[in-house]
């Protein structure tokens, strides 16, 4: 098994840059034991930006993340402490290729508050990358309900749509289960983008533009 992990890893190595491939016979097996989670979701792909949702196993497949262009990752989870490989990666992609990263420490949990600044500080951040051209990997444990969370804030806000519409979208590219409370907290944020209709002229005069600045407008003078 051994002669393979060092098969694979010599592969890798022949096809992308120096330090941007999995060198390590243990990151190698995680790499093998973990195929169908490594490999991220695409929600959105428009004018040359693209959106994927994954597990954290995506954050760590470097052959994948090179493929795809994917040069902003969020990380949607409070500890990622139990997986070594993610923070070899991190430091790696910092260093050799400048991947720019953004956290949110939440926890999967019904305690987990989805507050407006750390909610509407990703959204803007993800629109900010994606305005300029960049590919955005978000991603939490499982790929499957903190990173779901934002995807979901962030369609709803860009595409002004409601939770049920943005959830069967996402369902569509990925099998993703938010937790409840997450989604209760969505139906809030839904509510108040509705209500947001009715400044939405006075907004559009101040942020220029519609979409996300609006919303994200809206979500500063909430503070």
């Amino acid at each position: 098994m051994a002669g393979l992990f060092k098969w694979v890893s010599d592969s890798w190595a022949k096809q992308f840059p120096k330090g941007f491939f999995l060198n390590d016979a243990a990151e190698v097996a995680i790499a093998l034991e973990n195929a169908e989670m490594a490999m991220p979701s695409l929600v959105e792909d428009e004018a040359g930006t693209r959106l994927f949702i994954g597990a954290i196993y995506c954050a760590c497949n470097q052959p994948i993340i090179f493929k795809e262009k994917i040069t902003t990752i969020i990380t949607c989870t409070n500890d990622t402490r139990g997986f070594p490989s993610f923070n070899n990666t991190v430091k790696r992609l910092k260093e050799n290729l400048g991947i720019q990263y953004a956290t949110l420490t939440w926890k999967d949990d019904d305690e987990q508050t989805l507050s407006k600044d750390d909610l509407g500080g990703a959204i803007k951040f993800i629109h900010k990358q994606r305005q300029g051209g960049e590919s955005v990997l978000v991603h939490c444990v499982m790929g499957k309900s903190r990173s779901a969370a934002l995807v979901l804030g962030y369609m709803m806000a860009k595409e002004g749509i409601g939770l049920d519409e943005a959830l069967e979208k996402l369902k569509a590219c990925r099998d993703v289960a938010p937790r409840e409370s997450f989604l209760r907290q969505l139906k809030e944020l839904e509510d108040w983008l509705k209500s947001l209709k009715s400044e939405m002229q006075e907004l559009k005069e101040v942020v220029g533009k519609e979409g996300v600045d609006v919303a994200v407008a809206g979500l500063e003078r909430m503070k």
